[in-house]
């Protein structure tokens, strides 16, 4: 019993120890919330990702001409983290290069990657909405009978025209199925 109380110890100080010694970049992400900025330069929720970039670039250079000069791993993690699940393997692929060479980047280049995937983002949504619609339309039209006049209840005699039976027990087609007094 105390080996594995001792294992689980372990572990929980593993994990606190990782939480406590963020990632090169992520600790930049913590100094931009203690930040007090506008309610603009949050989350934009329901709002398209053009109007997300050109506030915050605004928000950005108006900072920028008060004297305030932030320094550019926090703006990109700024950009970066307020995007919601659909840029995760874009912002992946950003912060990655950024941990290693942060000149990679420039503000403009991330702007324009962003937009780019915003793009794609939008012609999969239309590609798979005109594929939902393009079905939808193919399932309308093989619901149709090409004999409309046709009644497809379950008992429907073609013979006499009748619904209370169906043509193997018609007594028109088989009168010797008639029953006799």
């Amino acid at each position: 019993m105390t080996a594995y109380l001792q294992r689980q110890s372990s572990k929980r100080y593993r994990t606190l120890s990782r939480r406590r010694a963020p990632a090169p970049f992520t600790e930049y992400y913590e100094d931009t919330y203690s930040l007090d900025y506008p309610s603009e330069f949050s989350p934009l929720k329901g709002t398209r990702i053009e109007d997300y970039l050109n506030t915050s670039r605004r928000l950005n250079d108006t900072l920028h001409q008060r004297g305030i000069i932030l320094h550019k791993k926090v703006i990109f993690t700024q950009y970066l983290n307020n995007l919601n699940d659909n840029y995760e393997n874009i912002i992946t692929n950003i912060m990655q290069t950024l941990r290693n060479n942060i000149e990679a980047y420039t503000l403009d280049d991330i702007i324009s990657n962003l937009l780019d995937k915003a793009n794609r983002i939008r012609s999969k949504i239309q590609d798979s909405v005109k594929a939902l619609v393009t079905s939808l339309k193919k399932n309308i039209h093989l619901n149709k009978s090409k004999r409309p006049y046709k009644v497809t209840k379950q008992r429907y005699c073609r013979n006499c025209k009748r619904t209370n039976h169906i043509p193997q027990d018609c007594l028109d087609l088989f009168p010797e199925k008639i029953i006799k007094k």
